[in-house]
């Protein structure tokens, strides 16, 4: 996989996450989620920004989630592009929540700049008081 110039060779292949856990309930009308194909998350970064990647099995596109780091304790979610074919299946969803577990674990903050991660944090506010910075 080719990486943006901004983002360093350092790559980090994260376990699948299972979708239940993750992906609320859909309306019925919605594309099918994606419960029986593996969704693989990967993370890569330079010293100023990163890169969540999904990528789904039997699917040549990928969608991103992209974060600027401020310092150590602060993150800004810039951009989230999910390609026509994989929308509506809870793939930004599925980033924007490896963000937010990613984020507790280093003990950092995120301000949500992206529309998509902004929407996704004011439906959550409560739950996400702790790493969310308005």
């Amino acid at each position: 996989m080719a990486l943006h110039p901004n983002y360093a060779n350092f790559e980090v292949s994260l376990p699948a996450i299972p979708w239940r856990e993750i992906v609320e309930p859909h309306d019925e009308r919605s594309p099918k989620m994606l419960d029986e194909q593996e969704l693989k998350i990967h993370y890569s970064e330079s010293d100023t920004k990163g890169r969540y990647g999904a990528a789904v099995a039997g699917v040549a596109s990928e969608a991103e989630l992209t974060i600027s780091k401020v310092s150590p304790s602060l993150i800004i979610a810039d951009h989230t592009f999910v390609p026509d074919e994989l929308r509506g299946r809870g793939i930004a969803q599925a980033l924007a929540a490896q963000l937010i577990a990613d984020a507790r674990k280093k003990g950092q903050r995120i301000v949500p700049l992206c529309p998509f991660v902004r929407s996704y944090a004011q439906k959550h506010r409560e739950e996400l008081s702790d790493v969310i910075q308005w």
